[in-house]
């Protein structure tokens, strides 16, 4: 049985974790948006200003910068609107309610991915020129936009983190490997459209056992710790086979958690699965045996089911994780 978790490295729900960007990061949104501005892209393309903030930020619930407004709304009115000479026509980039430069960095690439979006840029040229550029600098952090679904208004990018090894944070870098939908599907799986890599997402594997409840509740009480959401795949409901929705998860995310306790055949199938994919697997298991002889170079976390082992499995699979997400970005 697989689980999965969305890898948000941003706050989720009640969890107050505050992100730092990395100074890589910071240089990188920096250089992007300098670009912009510099080869003069207009950011909202075909649309207005208004429609294009809107479609990704609630103006309401962001503070206005004149007192004499309640909102960004009222703000945006008066000095884009009412008098559109108030502001440079590249004034978001720095203004830091919008946080491109140094907020969630899920702003920042929901930012660009709209920048290129066919409903606000008509010409597919213009879209493809711009997301080339900006590959350039992304994919110093391990991101690139990739061409997604074919729609009325045009082709739609989607953000695809790339897979560990095959990009560098140095400014010198060769173009990395492209993991998209132009792979071939294994022939033992029916998988259309080939799934693009999800912003950190995370695939847990283990017995379908009431007896693994105690740990699957540790595994997500570690995941919280680092703001990650839980999503059971378990809870997809649609005409497709288990295998496909196995190789579907694997394929989507970066990170895989594999329970080999009881050596259960499906989750060493996965966690097989998961290692001829190249993801990144962490191994969890309550008695050391149970890892195969030709897995145990690989470190693995070890626990025990009582109360005491399972909140050690939280700490020490967040310290994984952590170190995982670490190694991803260096």
């Amino acid at each position: 049985m697989i689980y999965s978790f969305g890898f948000q490295p941003i706050q989720v729900g009640g969890c107050n974790v505050e992100i730092t960007p990395s100074d890589v990061e910071l240089e990188v949104r920096r250089e992007i948006l300098e670009g912009l501005n510099a080869e003069r892209v207009n950011w909202h393309g075909n649309l207005n200003e208004l429609d294009f903030l809107q479609s990704l930020y609630d103006l309401e619930q962001l503070p206005s910068n004149d007192s004499r407004y309640s909102n960004a709304s009222g703000d945006f009115y008066q000095h884009r609107v009412n008098n559109p000479n108030d502001w440079d026509d590249d004034w978001i980039y720095s203004d830091k309610r919008f946080g491109l430069v140094d907020g969630e960095l899920k702003l920042f690439l929901d930012f660009i991915t709209k920048v290129v979006d066919p409903a606000v840029r008509r010409d597919e040229e213009e879209s493809e020129e711009i997301a080339g550029k900006i590959n350039r600098s992304l994919r110093r952090i391990g991101y690139e936009l990739v061409p997604g679904d074919l729609t009325y208004s045009g082709v739609k990018y989607a953000i695809q983190a790339l897979r560990p090894g095959t990009y560098s944070s140095r400014r010198e870098i060769s173009s990395p490997t492209r993991y998209d939908n132009e792979q071939k599907c294994p022939k033992a799986f029916n998988v259309e459209p080939w799934p693009l890599t999800r912003l950190g997402h995370v695939a847990v594997m283990m017995p379908f056992d009431a007896a693994f409840d105690s740990v699957y509740e540790a595994v997500g009480a570690a995941c919280e710790r680092l703001c990650l959401k839980p999503l059971r795949v378990d809870d997809i409901y649609g005409p497709t086979h288990i295998i496909d929705d196995v190789f579907r998860t694997i394929e989507q995310s970066q990170l895989v958690i594999s329970d080999l306790t009881g050596r259960n055949p499906n989750v060493l199938y996965e966690t097989g699965l998961a290692h001829a994919r190249n993801r990144d697997v962490v191994m969890i298991v309550q008695n050391k045996d149970d890892v195969p002889f030709n897995l145990r170079h690989i470190r693995y976390v070890k626990y025990l089911p009582n109360v005491q082992g399972l909140e050690g499995l939280v700490v020490d699979l967040a310290k994984t994780i952590q170190a995982i997400q670490d190694q991803q970005q260096t």
